[in-house]
């Protein structure tokens, strides 16, 4: 696993490059999982806005991680809280609403109505 994480850096930059970004994202797709997941939530904090871009895209449509450990993100300032709410509510279904009334106490006040609102919006079972 290690010759994959440090190998995600490179790829994060090509981001950046108009004619490798779509390799770049399907290679990160391919590469995501809970073992990579922190490389990505650092990628989100990167001050290139194509970098943020592709890794919440990435993020938004992949299920290889449990997003709930996204949650906890929405109170650190050093995370943008628009990227992390739309990654939330791109995966919403994927969060057991269980899950995300065990995170309450752990959170801020704006992160714990986010979850809320997640909470009723998700569909009967």
């Amino acid at each position: 696993m290690r010759m994959v994480e440090f190998a995600l850096e490179p790829v994060f930059e090509c981001l950046s490059n108009g004619e490798a970004r779509g390799h770049a994202m399907e290679i990160l797709d391919r590469l995501l999982g809970e073992a990579t997941l922190g490389h990505y939530l650092e990628a989100l904090r990167s001050p290139n806005p194509a970098v943020v871009s592709g890794v919440s895209q990435v993020l938004s449509r992949n299920a290889n991680y449990d997003p709930s450990r996204l949650v906890a993100l929405l109170s650190d300032p050093s995370f943008h809280k628009a990227v992390i709410e739309s990654i939330l509510w791109a995966r919403v279904e994927a969060i057991p609403a269980r899950r995300l009334i065990l995170l309450v106490p752990e959170v801020s006040k704006d992160a714990r109505a986010v979850g809320a609102d997640a909470v009723v919006a998700m569909p009967p079972y």
